[in-house]
């Protein structure tokens, strides 16, 4: 340590800057010890020595400060040594050398730099001792085979690390255990982010990275280098020593000036740096800061560890990767499994809803206008349409695609929604909504229920978060993504997003319930309040609009949730769609009556059966009824007259709907069909398919939709 550089550093200490000179000077790498001197120059007892000292001349701090620096000194030096004090009061600094004796007894040559200063109002001398090699001494050397041992027995600690060990703490005690008196740094590299990130640190120079916190400086995130160069150096896997020292090994992230008081606070005499890197791919660096003024002795062991390492870094990152694969799958297997329950609540909730909106609209029709009764069946109907869309959006999560998506603008969506959203929230919980996303084009492709869906699960989770009470902060944006981001879901992409945030100040989550929070049934709430489902939900409707879901948390820091659904711009989407191929539009014909046609009506289900089929009856239809479609086989061949519709649920025992419909066709080839289900959109069924004019109405319809389909098949036969 240049004593012109801690003088200039010291001077007088108040406050922040004796903070500073106690943490340089306790973590200096060179001994150093500081006492009171007398006006005559007789030094008082040491009343402070660091760890550097106290290692070197073998006592212990307390041991240490009972002595006086004459005491320390052989004695035909200790005359010198009290002159040379004594004129340190003059010029404030100085270098000579002396021998002092251990705690052994042993004789230590050693250089000395004295420099005065004022500590605390007093004024305090410091000594820096460094160990000096005469002619008659030899600096200890390594011999090669004792470097190959130990490279052997660090090598030893990669091949016997598991895959989920923490591999950087290895490489730095491995690289220290080659290298010696040295300090090492080990960074890994995000190269999409462009950054290095500081994972271990032994050594001197981790009290470096306090000591830059300290002034302001946080050196632990470093910009990979813009300089080609270096980073081609870098990916070359080679070793090689750095021209600037720290400052190229932060690549100029920290100023100079640190770098270089760091280096002579530390000793610092050769900085080395090595990318960590396997395939191609730079998996981090490492650097290695050595206080000998020698070159490094074994520059090639150094390499071989440190590929040794990418080998290791590389397993682990592969093995990484396998298992978010895995995960992947996993959760897409209990994704389809729940598709299919949902598919099967679906089938039968349609059914029964069938009963309720069909009853509801007859018994709507049955009263008169002014009568006080149609209001409740008016909320009844209404009630059941909703319910039927809630059905609609399990049946398109059930089978992964986005069928009834529309072009759609979310602000308006959860304007509309607030008020139900107040209500989820209770009084407990203060609801915000920041709706940001844009008057204007600010459009996504997805079915509004499911923007209601999305909402209304994140703002149920965001309140179960806080039981004590909080804010809910609901908010959209319109952004542009640059570069590719990691995402809870996957990958974010590229491109222009509208997002829909649900943040809270609640109990936050732990890494590993962060990990499972898409996982249908996981769930952390107490046993009969939540299901699991609800984010479960959200990931299959964003998985759907090829959109992404972003998670921000911590324990006790609160959660902020962030849907990101790719932005549709209106006219490309209507020219996209103009160029596709649909089905036929739907054909509004002006009421006919059906004076006795005949139709014959298969579902399985009897109540549903029996609605349907008064609804027939009061449009006018001759109606023959069957459960089946072996059922319905029979009675079409013992009918003599003509049967001009048959209306078939599309899932039945036995036989399905198409096949019946295929059969009675090549009997009947003039016969239309109209397809009722609960558990289709209708998509799979084409008219090319039958050879006739077929149509789709899903349940739960009303009399008017079933006359509306019947109507428009009638008009096409």
């Amino acid at each position: 340590m240049n004593p012109k550089i801690v003088s200039a550093a010291t001077g007088s200490l108040p406050g922040r800057e004796e903070a500073l000179y106690r943490l340089c000077f306790h973590t200096a790498v060179q001994a150093a010890l500081v006492f009171d001197l007398s006006e005559d120059g007789t030094p008082a007892r040491i009343r402070d020595s660091n760890e550097a000292a106290q290692r070197l001349l073998g006592y212990a701090g307390p041991e240490l400060e009972r002595r006086t620096v004459l005491e320390l000194t052989e004695g035909p030096h200790r005359e010198a040594l009290a002159e040379t004090l004594l004129n340190l009061l003059m010029v404030e600094a100085g270098t000579w050398d002396a021998t002092l004796r251990d705690a052994a007894g042993q004789a230590l040559p050693v250089t000395l730099d004295g420099l005065t200063f004022n500590q605390a109002g007093q004024r305090a001398t410091m000594l820096l001792l460094r160990p000096r090699i005469t002619p008659g001494m030899q600096a200890p050397q390594d011999a090669p085979s004792a470097l190959l041992s130990r490279f052997s027995r660090q090598a030893s600690a990669f091949l016997e690390s598991s895959p989920g060990d923490d591999i950087y703490p290895l490489i730095a005690a491995g690289l220290a255990d080659l290298v010696g008196d040295a300090s090492v740094v080990v960074t890994s590299c995000d190269e999409r982010a462009g950054m290095l990130t500081v994972r271990e640190t032994l050594g001197p120079v981790g009290h470096w990275v306090r000591f830059a916190r300290t002034l302001g400086v946080r050196p632990t995130r470093i910009p990979l280098p813009t300089n080609g160069h270096y980073l081609e150096v870098l990916r070359r896997g080679t070793l090689f020593q750095t021209e600037e020292g720290l400052f190229d090994m932060c690549f100029g992230a920290v100023p100079r000036v640190i770098c270089r008081t760091a280096e002579k606070m530390f000793g610092i005499s050769h900085v080395y740096a090595m990318g960590i890197c396997r395939r191609g791919v730079l998996h981090g660096t490492i650097v290695v800061l050595t206080r000998r003024p020698e070159p490094l002795e074994s520059p090639a062991l150094v390499e071989a560890f440190a590929n040794l390492a990418a080998v290791a870094l590389h397993r682990q990152h592969s093995v990484d990767a396998l298992a978010a694969s895995q995960a992947k799958l996993l959760r897409y297997e209990r994704l389809r499994a729940m598709g299919r329950l949902a598919s099967g609540l679906a089938h039968d909730f349609n059914n029964l809803l069938t009963l309720i909106l069909g009853n509801g609209d007859l018994l709507q029709r049955s009263l008169p206008e002014t009568d006080p009764r149609r209001r409740p069946v008016e909320k009844i109907i209404s009630a059941t349409r909703r319910a039927a869309s809630l059905t609609t959006q399990l049946l398109a999560f059930s089978r992964g695609d986005p069928s009834a998506a529309e072009l759609v603008e979310p602000d308006p969506i959860l304007a509309e929604l607030e008020p139900i959203l107040q209500g989820l929230a209770g009084e407990r919980h203060r609801l915000v909504l920041r709706l940001r996303s844009g008057p204007q084009d600010a459009h996504v492709l997805i079915n509004p229920t499911q923007v209601e869906q999305i909402a209304m699960n994140l703002v149920s989770n965001a309140c179960d978060a806080m039981p004590d009470g909080g804010e809910v902060v609901v908010e959209t944006r319109r952004i542009t993504v640059v570069e590719p981001e990691p995402a809870a879901t996957g990958t974010l992409g590229p491109g222009d997003y509208v997002t829909l945030s649900v943040s809270d100040t609640g109990v936050g989550m732990s890494s590993d319930t962060e990990h499972q929070a898409f996982e249908p049934f996981f769930t952390t709430k107490p046993r009969q309040k939540g299901t699991g489902l609800g984010l479960s939900t959200v990931y299959g409707i964003v998985d759907q609009s090829q959109g992404q879901i972003q998670i921000r948390t911590a324990p006790e820091q609160g959660t902020r949730v962030t849907v990101y659904l790719p932005h549709h711009a209106p006219d490309l989407h209507e020219r996209a769609t103009a160029s596709t191929p649909g089905p036929p539009p739907r054909l509004e014909p002006s009421p006919a009556p059906a004076n006795g046609i005949s139709v014959l009506l298969v579902e399985d289900q009897e109540a549903v059966r029996d609605v349907a089929g008064m609804m027939l009856r009061e449009l006018g239809y001759r109606v023959l009824t069957a459960g089946c479609a072996d059922e319905a086989l029979a009675l079409e061949s013992t009918h003599d007259g003509p049967l001009e519709l048959l209306v078939t649920d599309v899932v039945m025992p036995g036989l399905l709907g198409p096949d019946l419909a295929q059969r009675l066709l090549g009997r009947r080839p003039d016969t239309g069909v109209l397809f009722i289900s609960g558990c289709t959109d209708g998509s799979v069924l084409r008219a090319d398919d039958f050879g006739a004019p077929v149509a789709f109405l899903p349940k739960p319809f009303t009399r008017d939709e079933l006359q509306s389909a019947l109507e428009g098949l009638r008009a096409r036969l």
